[in-house]
């Protein structure tokens, strides 16, 4: 059989779909982790890897900056955002 194909016997549909949110569960579990490990990683982040880090283009990160919503700072001529204020939009400061 090949690693890609399985095949399912007896198992009720109830337990299918808990078999299935539990790996949905495990997966979005290590996105996550990744996601903060990658925050907690450095202390300032540029445009481009804020916009990543939010899935946001560059126009909505204007947006927010013309807005308050996330403050960025300029520093020789480039902008960045602290790992700080990105923690803060995310709720994960207290």
């Amino acid at each position: 059989m090949d690693n890609r194909t399985f095949q399912i016997s007896q198992v009720s549909i109830e337990d299918f779909i808990g078999m299935i949110d539990e790996k949905i569960n495990q997966s979005f579990a290590k996105f996550m982790s990744d996601k903060n490990g990658y925050l907690e990683s450095k202390d300032f982040f540029t445009r481009q890897e804020t916009a990543a880090y939010f899935g946001v283009s560059l126009g909505t990160l204007n947006n927010w900056a013309k807005k308050g919503t996330l403050v960025p700072i300029n520093f020789e001529g480039r902008v960045y955002y602290t790992r700080i204020e990105i923690q803060t939009k995310l709720g994960l400061t207290s």
